[in-house]
């Protein structure tokens, strides 16, 4: 199992990062120590409804990755070579020691989703309920789409812009609208041809503790364009 070191992160005026602010790595860090399986142990649902896009062997890399639920999963059913990127130290060392009591070989990245640059493109992308704030968003979709390789496959599902309506949706995901995703603001800023899927949907989470109940959803499928 490798484990590829923190690389500096990007000091830039623009990310906001207050004490109590998901943007911090210490929020998650204290939220995995305190709990395991802080979402849970199967994959994500969009993740395993599109597997069977991902080629077998693929080369798949999990940006926000936590505890690399989704990555494991996909070792398992399609014999990926499986990356966890995430900045949380502590959601990586549960994704180690979850790999190695399945015999599975993860290589795992330390890095802030806002400034990751993978040494080689992969295959497959994935990411799930990842919300940054919309100044750092134009910045991260550009470094989604350059970490593919052409033809290389980007898998994500978001809480959409509808969830933000507490009336008619659970009380989870980000702590506020403005880190909430539009299926206008994924066409602004990914190429339309390369769009596979692009829907919002209501339905019932049950991804772990801190992810249950009825949401508002963007599912995104986008593949670069090969030339």
């Amino acid at each position: 199992m490798k484990e590829t070191p923190r690389p500096s992160l990007t000091q830039n005026p623009q990310f906001r990062i207050e004490d109590d602010d998901p943007a911090r790595p210490r929020f998650w860090d204290e939220k995995y120590e305190s709990r395991e399986a802080l979402f849970g142990t199967a994959p994500n649902a969009f993740v395993r409804a599109a597997a069977s896009r991902i080629p077998q062997g693929a080369r798949v890399a999990e940006v926000g990755a936590g505890e690399a639920r989704n990555l494991l999963y996909l070792a398992r059913e399609r014999d990926a070579d499986v990356t966890a990127v995430d900045f949380a130290e502590e959601g990586l060392r549960a994704a180690r020691r979850r790999a190695e009591a399945a015999g599975i070989s993860l290589e795992t990245t330390a890095a802030d989703a806002r400034a990751w640059r993978p040494e080689r493109p992969f295959d497959v992308v994935l990411v799930t309920f990842l919300h940054l704030l919309p100044e750092a968003r134009a910045e991260s979709y550009r470094r989604l789409q350059e970490a593919l390789v052409p033809g290389g496959l980007l898998l994500a599902e978001w809480f959409s812009e509808a969830h933000a309506d507490k009336t008619r949706f659970a009380e989870i995901g980000p702590p506020g609208a403005e880190r909430m995703i539009s299926a206008n603001e994924l066409r602004k800023h990914f190429p339309r041809a390369g769009i596979e899927q692009l829907d919002e949907r209501e339905r019932d989470l049950d991804e772990g503790p801190i992810l249950k109940g009825h949401a508002a959803v963007l599912r995104f499928a986008w593949r670069r364009p090969i030339s």
